[in-house]
């Protein structure tokens, strides 16, 4: 990259994947090793900070990010932000990102919400029923129904299909398109889409996995 293109980064916040991030002989890799870029790096964060522990078996560039620690000078910090980082997850993202004990500042935040709520229910039918969805979508529609927007989280696709079949026959044709599945395997635009009429409430509800949580849904 040119000096003059690199001074376009002066005041800009770049937002890249792992995959582009991390893929040796690409742009990047080749922008770490200029000095004129690197001077005007301040800091690389980190969003959904879990997915460097969590998703590191299915998504094989975060085992190897630790090799940037060492291309970049030591007093650009990582900023690691996370809803969901749990003692034990936290310890694994700090080994892999090469972040020690002894230069870390934490800030936490209550999840207490005015507009969240926790709720643990006992499960009345078997898992692969998905009966205990059932309340969602009554078996006697009432004029103008709309239930509350929602989203269900599954541990895999299969599942979430699954279920979004199962809720869709509660409804009748012409309202079945308002639950999809939403998972990593949909093309970026539809999952920005759908996430988009989900909230406008365009769409009712989505059975997902925890791909959702790497969208921004206010």
């Amino acid at each position: 990259m040119p000096l003059q293109d690199i001074e376009e980064f002066k005041h800009r916040v770049v937002v890249t994947n792992i995959e582009t991030f991390r893929k040796e002989g690409g742009g990047f890799d080749k922008l770490w090793k200029n000095p004129a870029f690197v001077r005007r790096v301040i800091s690389i964060t980190w969003d959904e900070g879990q997915c460097i522990s969590r998703w590191a078996d299915i998504r094989p560039e975060y085992k190897d990010v630790e090799r940037l620690r060492y291309l970049l000078p030591k007093d650009i910090p990582f900023y690691v932000t996370s809803a969901t980082l749990p003692p034990l997850i936290l310890h694994d993202v700090m080994d892999i990102l090469r972040i020690r004990k002894d230069n870390v500042h934490m800030f936490q935040r209550s999840n207490d919400r005015p507009n969240v709520h926790l709720v643990v229910r006992q499960m009345a039918h078997p898992a692969n029923s998905f009966l205990d969805l059932a309340f969602l979508i009554p078996e006697k529609l009432p004029p103008g129904f709309k239930p509350p927007k929602f989203l269900i989280f599954f541990d895999s696709i299969a599942e979430s299909i699954a279920a979004t079949k199962f809720l869709r026959k509660r409804l009748p044709l012409e309202l079945r398109w308002m639950i999809k599945w939403f998972n990593v395997d949909m093309s970026p635009q539809f999952r920005d889409d759908e996430s988009a009429k989900l909230k406008q409430g365009a769409t009712w509800g989505l059975c997902c996995t925890d791909s959702f949580g790497m969208v921004s849904v206010l």
